[in-house]
């Protein structure tokens, strides 16, 4: 089913493995941790302060810090949406199925893509690395 999930104060998200239609996760300045793989269709992660992990996501995904945290990600196969206003954003991508975007205010991101596909990714921040491993 639907999974929405919302902690309050410092109150931290861990799950190994997530699947369902949709998948919903709100803290306030908690962190946020997926060990395993995201299966959801769509899935979305925001914080106000704190840190968001997956390891391994899959489809749609959206993830928002609100003020200050980094977020690191693994994108196995689908698109990301992810904006940090303080922090960093790193990632890695391995096959894209739509056009994405990363955004930081304040700090940096940094990108790794495995297979080049004809795919967007629009990146902003004040640094950016990108891996010269594209293929």
């Amino acid at each position: 089913g639907h999974v929405v999930v919302e902690t309050n104060h410092d109150g931290d998200f861990l799950a190994s493995h997530v699947d369902g239609p949709s998948m919903l996760v709100t803290t306030d300045d908690g962190d946020i941790n997926v060990l395993g793989s995201v299966n959801s269709d769509v899935s979305q992660f925001y914080t106000r302060n704190g840190h968001i992990h997956v390891k391994h996501l899959n489809n749609q995904s959206y993830m928002l810090v609100r003020e200050s945290g980094n977020i690191l990600v693994s994108v196995d196969e689908g698109f990301i949406t992810a904006v940090v206003k303080t922090g960093t954003i790193n990632v890695s991508i391995d096959q894209l199925t739509a056009d994405s975007t990363l955004q930081v205010e304040d700090g940096e991101i940094i990108l790794k893509v495995y297979k080049k596909r004809n795919f967007r990714i629009n990146a902003i921040a004040q640094h950016i690395n990108i891996s010269p491993l594209i293929a």
